[in-house]
């Protein structure tokens, strides 16, 4: 009985000691809205999925890239590109496996951090009808944070553009948007400091805001 307790916790420190793999990971756009807890679990169905033979290696596999973003997994709904947390058994089992990978796990992000993620292009979807004048109200909500940019449209498209000042300030680097019928497409680049829940709020509650979508393009 001694010996399999004093087993038990050699395991259990292993398993404390065991760091991330971190691996690219695209979110389909049926998944947005669902929340952390859901996206992980669907994470972790489709990487066994695609390598039963790591059943026994896997541990956990979770979309942490948002730590320390403008982005958080349960803020706003998303999908897109994402950087996922894996804790394997042997890691070096796991690189193997993953190889050159297809599908929606993909390759092993070498000497990640998400703590350094400073960057984030994004594609922000409004529907018509709950967002008025999203663009000078972007430009406002800005001005107010002390991160002001210049606003300038050219027929149905706006060009937000960031002064060296207001770079500093991590929020909105750089983005222009284009209105139709149906509503705003944002193509944004933002930076650590979250603003995006904030601002959608101030149209309404937070509902209204959760009627935006946003897609990931890039990490960086």
């Amino acid at each position: 009985m001694l010996r399999e307790a004093r087993a038990l916790d050699e395991l259990m420190d292993k398993k404390h000691r065991l760091r991330p793999v971190y691996v690219t990971a695209r979110i389909p756009r049926e998944a947005a809205g669902m929340g952390a807890p859901w996206i992980d679990a669907w994470l972790l169905r489709k990487f066994l999925a695609g390598h039963p033979a790591e059943t026994d290696n896997i541990l956990s596999v979770n979309g942490t890239f948002a730590a320390g973003t403008a982005m958080n997994a349960d803020d706003l709904p998303w999908f897109g590109q994402t950087v996922a947390a894996v804790i394997a058994w042997d890691a070096a089992r796991l690189a193997r496996s993953l190889g050159d990978a297809a599908g929606p796990i993909g390759v092993i992000v070498q000497g990640f951090d998400p703590e350094t993620v400073r960057t984030i292009s994004l594609r922000l979807e409004l529907p018509g009808g709950f967002f008025p004048d999203p663009a000078q109200r972007l430009a406002d909500f800005l001005r107010d944070a002390h991160a002001p940019v210049t606003l300038s449209r050219s027929g149905d498209t706006a060009t937000f553009t960031a002064s060296e000042k207001s770079l500093k300030k991590r929020m909105l680097l750089a983005g222009r948007c284009r209105t139709s019928r149906t509503g705003t497409a944002f193509d944004l680049q933002i930076g650590s400091r979250p603003f995006l829940r904030e601002w959608l709020e101030s149209f309404g509650e937070r509902e209204t805001a959760r009627r935006a979508v946003v897609e990931i393009l890039a990490l960086s």
